[in-house]
């Protein structure tokens, strides 16, 4: 999910990567435009990366994972593109994507039954899946990954959120507070 900003990418390059790729599933650059960039452009169909097994010693998602309908599937081809023992590093940004101006808004995606924000969202370019801080953890162990380094945004005053939402109310306190995640984790096997 590279976007527009190429900018990490060609840093990497400045300093030394003998290569650097991205895969998005919007044409936001031509291959000619990365190409003169000395960048590995290739558009992804959301399932499937296209590069062989073991291709990269690391991986770099920013504010992507959270807008994936099925989060796991991407993870899976982290994974498989990664060399053994291969970085992934990410940062996810838990809030509802409809209110980011106001924080009293942050959760209201959790106001609505998981049928009825699917139905909501599904034609939606700023979906948001609802993964909290204890999923994303369940998910990265069982993708294969151990967390190296895991940093938190938290805010405290999400708490007061809960009051009146049951999907809220049943999370675990950390669950709510975390609004962003930042993670370095590590291929096992």
């Amino acid at each position: 999910g590279i976007g527009r900003t190429p900018d990490l990418l060609l840093k990497a390059l400045a300093s030394g990567a003998a290569a650097a790729a991205a895969a998005d599933v919007s044409p936001y650059f031509s291959k000619e435009e990365a190409r003169k960039l000395g960048i590995d452009y290739r558009l992804y169909d959301g399932r499937h990366l296209p590069w062989k097994d073991g291709s990269f010693d690391a991986a770099w998602t920013w504010d992507v994972l959270q807008h994936v309908r099925n989060p796991g599937v991407v993870l899976r081809e982290i994974v498989r593109v990664l060399s053994p023992g291969g970085l992934f590093l990410c940062r996810i940004d838990l809030r509802d994507h409809y209110h980011l101006a106001d924080k009293n808004h942050w959760l209201d995606c959790f106001s609505y039954g998981e049928s009825l924000w699917n139905a909501m969202t599904s034609n939606r370019s700023s979906y948001v899946n609802r993964l909290r801080l204890s999923g994303w953890k369940k998910l990265f162990a069982e993708y294969g990954f151990e967390t190296k380094v895991l940093l938190l945004d938290e805010d405290f005053s999400l708490l007061a959120s809960r009051e009146g939402k049951p999907l809220l109310e049943k999370l675990p306190e950390e669950d709510v507070r975390c609004w962003r995640l930042r993670a370095v984790l590590k291929k096992t096997g």
